[in-house]
């Protein structure tokens, strides 16, 4: 049964929203939860904010303005390492960048504005290499609309070669189906931690991804990509002391918990 609500209205503490709600994530770290609000003036402009909720009271506690120059549309949340938090901004013309932004959990600086990774949807972190992965169903690029995978290193909050060519709707192979729009779309986006593996769902008729995969590109399939600390990680994760390569960072699965110290599938990196 819901113990509560909470109504984004602009009463109670909550910013009134002009776009509904979007991904929400808690931190461990701060014990608060935090959702993305991708729309706060009338008429929508993409402004956006995140609000903190305590769970204990059971309220907004506090907001964080996205200034629009720095994020059109913020939608997707990803809680990352230190106390990081991607957030995937949907938009592509508010933002002087086409960006996306990582803020800090405790009072919502802006930490990093990162250039041409506008359009996700969903957003992930992988503690397993150290990256954010983003589900860019509205990207821009060519001077049009565009799906794509963006990856950005959470280490020095840098994007890194992202997967680009995943839309527009392939029209060689065929009409698209009824379901156009956002049903047509690769919105989602998941990393496991111990494979370093990334499943990217892509709608058929996206791309040539699938078939070049092995798979049916009139279909749609859910594409798998490899991902390991890259050298960049590696030489951070040295310089700050943090252990050997191929390690597992801050927020990764625990297999058990003996004698108060949480065990990894990997080696820890702290």
């Amino acid at each position: 049964m819901p113990v509560a609500r909470i109504t984004f209205d602009g009463t109670n503490g909550a910013p009134k929203t002009t776009n509904g709600i979007e991904q929400c994530q808690f931190s461990p770290r701060t014990g608060m939860f935090y959702i993305t609000v991708p729309g706060i003036e009338t008429p929508d402009n993409g402004h956006g904010v995140v609000a903190q909720i305590n769970p204990q009271s059971q309220k907004v506690v506090r907001v964080f303005d996205i200034p629009l120059v720095n994020c059109d549309t913020p939608q997707g949340m990803a809680i990352g390492p230190g106390h990081d938090i991607l957030i995937g901004c949907n938009g592509q013309k508010g933002s002087t960048t086409a960006s996306s932004v990582i803020i800090d959990e405790r009072n919502g600086t802006i930490l990093a504005t990162v250039a041409n990774e506008s359009g996700p949807d969903m957003v992930w972190f992988n503690p397993g290499n150290n990256h954010y992965f983003l589900a860019r169903s509205g990207a821009v690029g060519g001077g049009q609309v565009t799906q794509a995978l963006g990856i950005i290193d959470a280490v020095t909050r840098v994007a890194d070669t992202g997967i680009n060519n995943v839309g527009p709707v392939n029209n060689t192979l065929g009409p698209p189906p009824p379901a156009t729009g956002s049903r047509l779309a690769a919105h989602s986006v998941a990393a496991d931690s111990v494979t370093n593996k990334t499943f990217f769902p892509i709608p058929g008729l996206l791309s040539t991804l699938c078939g070049a995969a092995g798979g049916n590109d009139a279909m749609g399939c859910i594409l798998v990509v490899n991902g390991v600390n890259d050298a960049d990680d590696r030489t951070t994760i040295a310089k700050k002391g943090h252990g050997p390569k191929n390690c597992v960072a801050q927020g990764a699965p625990v297999m058990e918990v003996s004698g108060g110290e949480a065990k990894h599938l990997k080696v820890s990196c702290d």
